[in-house]
Formats: C-alpha cells, structure tokens, sequence
C-alpha cells in the first residue's frame, strides 16, 4: 500500500530526478527571501540585541563578550562535518532539520528569568543555550554553504548574491529597527523583559517560516566520498593552491573578531546609545551599504573576489580605528563608523565564500569549505578570548570605557596586517598572485 503524503516527501528531499531549469530558478527566488529571513534571526538573537539581554541578566561585559563568540567556537564542528554529509548524495532533509533545530532553539533564552531565580543560572543557562545551538550550526553550516552555491547560477553570480545581500540588508534593518523601538519603549516603562519577550518569540515565529522556505527549494545531486576519513581534513593545508586562501581566512577572523564580542556593550553602555538609534543608524547604514554591494558585485564580475575581499577589509580596520578614537556621547561620529562599517561588510561574506569555492576542488568541496570555516572559527574564538582576558586586566588599570578601546586599535592593526598578506598572497583567476 502507497501513500501519497509520503512519496510527495520523498520526492521533496530524495528527487528521483535531478531539478529542472525552471525549479532551479524557482529555488533561487527563494533562497532570497529565506537568505533574508535567516539573517534576520541571527540579528535579533545576537548583536545589541543579546548584549542588552545579558545586561539586563547582570553580565559583566567579558561575560558578555564570551557569549557572543560562542557561535565561533561551534564552527569549530565544521572540520568534522564533512565525515557525514560527503557520504550523502541528499543532504536537504538534514540542513533543513538541524537549521531549524537551532534557529528554534535559541529564542528559548528569554526564559531564563521564568526558569532559574538567581542571576549566575540565568546566564549560565543563556550560555549552554548558545553554545547547543550554534555547535548545530557549525555542524550544518558547510553543507548548507555548498547549496547555497549549487543553487545560484553559474553565470554573473555577482549580480546575483548582490541582490541577494540587498534584500537581505533591507529586511534586516527595517525588522531590526522595529524590534528595537519597541524594546526601547518598554525598557522605558521598566518591562525590559517584555520587549526582550517579542523579540526572541518573534524569533521562534520566523523559524517556522524559515523551515517551510528550505522545503521548497531543490537540491541537485551531490558527488559521493565512499572513502572519506579523518585524514581528507588535512587535505586544505597540504594544498599548495588554497593553503593561501585557507591562511588569509584564519588571519581575517583573527583581526574582525578580536574585539567585536564588546561592539555592543561599547555602544550601550559607553557612547549611551539606545538600541532604536542604533537600528535606526542601522537602517542608514544600509540603504550606504546596499550601494557598496552594487559596487563589490561589479567590481567581482569585472575582477575577481580577491580584490572585493582586500577592499573590504581595509575598510572594516580602519572602522575599527574609528571606534578607538571615538568619544562616548559622540553620536554622529557613531553613525558614521556604522555607515562605514556596513560598506565593509558589504558582500565581504560572500566574498570569501566565492574565493574558496573558486580554489577547492569539485570532489571534497564540502571538506574544503568546513575545515576553513572550522580553523578561521578556532582562530577568531582563541583571539577573542584572549582579548576577553585584556580587558579585564586593563579595567583595572583604565577603567572599562578605555580598555575596551584599546582592544579596537589592536584589531585594527591586526586587520592591516591581514591586507598585506592577502594582497602578497591570495591567488587570482588565473592562478596569479596579488
């Protein structure tokens, strides 16, 4: 006896064909909006967003600082998840089952206060919380990368992965903003705990959606490795063509995520901004950056990815110098540094995406990709921790606002030093050096 429920969900995850020209399109009309939707879970459940919630739980800025480099301390998994999914030929049915895991998961950290009476067990459970779900995120993260390049087209994929990041920007910051003024409304009426609740409700609410869009988009059929062991995760580093991609990787995590887990808490509770003048800053800084996407998506088309990834490096270290010299109540030099900032980030992601996906080989492309998220992951976290150890020997010495600040001129410094390698080192289309 068949049924006809499961044979439709059958056909969804394991196709006895492969997608048609006219599916493919329809997947990449999707991934635009669940791209969107996407970023827009991790902006509410990160970001000012958490810092103000770990603040409101009584967390030191250090504590909060270590929770916010928890998601790099899970990608560390992605140099083990290559062992599973390269020895499947269908991977939807497990991205789409363990994003959804940890998207749903996390918007449960709101419910430490319901939970647990004293302050230490609310962040301690707010810290395990994270950690779970953003190690299934660094699991699923490779697999989940790769897709994303099997469904955009082969052809002008600058265009594309722009328009991707524009709507992305757009949905981001407008939500973004909205979540914040009501935060900051009640924050007012002294309900914190209630905007806090919207948000990470609001959270769960998008999750569901998120899993209903991954369901819709195909999958074509991924190359097998029968064979794979332990030793294919060495095979990044022995490659002499991507050791150099590989390397630059690590070098950018280090200097971007040296002093970012304090962003938030520098913003807050130093230069006294609410979170709506941050989102609203926010919102600016996109419509700035939805132009700098334009522009690193016709430069990559015109050049190559390398070239999108130095600029947008260089311009990321010089924001972190900004912040360095910025004064607190220095409301419009803020603005300017998170307008910069976005022009930065723009496309830098996918950027680098690009350039590893141009580099690693079609077979064991999933393994590439994972062990360098994994290591550059391993890289940023040690670094933050560290710098999370800095600065609390330095509050003694400086008090919390200057020593903080300092971390930021050590992260610019880091990330001029990352631009040298790169443009010494990273290949270009032609297998040439910058």
């Amino acid at each position: 006896m068949r049924f006809p429920a499961a044979s439709k969900l059958k056909e969804q995850f394991f196709p006895a064909a492969p997608p048609k020209e006219d599916q493919m399109q329809s997947s990449r009309n999707i991934l635009w909006i669940q791209g969107a939707m996407a970023s827009v879970m991790l902006a509410l459940s990160t970001g000012n967003f958490m810092a103000g919630y770990l603040a409101y739980l009584g967390a030191s800025p250090a504590m909060v600082a270590r929770i916010a480099i928890i998601p790099q301390l899970g990608c560390v998994l992605q140099m083990i998840s290559p062992v599973f999914f390269e020895r499947l030929r269908y991977r939807k049915l497990s991205v789409v089952a363990i994003c959804f895991g940890f998207r749903f998961s996390v918007g449960f950290a709101v419910f430490a206060p319901v939970l647990f009476q004293t302050r230490d067990a609310r962040q301690h459970f707010v810290f395990l919380l994270y950690f779970a779900a953003f190690l299934a995120a660094g699991f699923v993260t490779p697999a989940l990368n790769q897709w994303t390049l099997q469904i955009a087209p082969r052809s002008r994929r600058g265009r594309y992965f722009a328009i991707k990041d524009i709507m992305t920007m757009v949905m981001n910051s407008g939500i973004s903003f909205l979540m914040g003024m009501q935060l900051d409304y009640f924050i007012g009426q002294d309900q914190a705990w209630t905007g806090y609740m919207a948000v990470y409700i609001f959270c769960i609410v998008l999750s569901l959606v998120d899993v209903f869009l991954m369901c819709r988009m195909k999958e074509p059929e991924n190359q097998v490795m029968k064979e794979y062991n332990l030793k294919d995760m060495f095979r990044p580093f022995q490659d002499k063509k991507y050791r150099s991609v590989l390397t630059y990787n690590m070098l950018s995590y280090f200097s971007n995520l040296f002093a970012m887990g304090f962003l938030a808490t520098y913003q807050l509770q130093e230069l006294h901004l609410s979170h709506t003048s941050i989102l609203g800053m926010g919102v600016i800084s996109s419509i700035i950056g939805i132009g700098g996407i334009w522009i690193w998506g016709k430069v990559a088309d015109h050049t190559d990815w390398a070239v999108v990834i130095l600029g947008t490096q260089m311009v990321t270290s010089l924001c972190s110098l900004g912040w360095f010299l910025v004064r607190p109540d220095a409301r419009i030099a803020a603005m300017v540094l998170i307008c910069a900032a976005a022009l930065g980030n723009a496309s830098s992601g996918m950027a680098g995406l690009n350039l590893q996906y141009a580099n690693a080989p079609a077979r064991g492309m999933t393994t590439y990709l994972g062990v360098t998220a994994a290591a550059a992951s391993l890289v940023g976290y040690l670094g933050a921790m560290a710098a999370t150890w800095i600065q609390e020997q330095l509050q003694v010495y400086i008090g919390t606002g200057r020593s903080i600040a300092f971390l930021f001129l050590i992260q610019s410094l880091c990330g001029v030093g990352t631009v040298m390698y790169g443009f010494i080192r990273l290949p270009r289309k032609k297998g040439d050096l910058c």
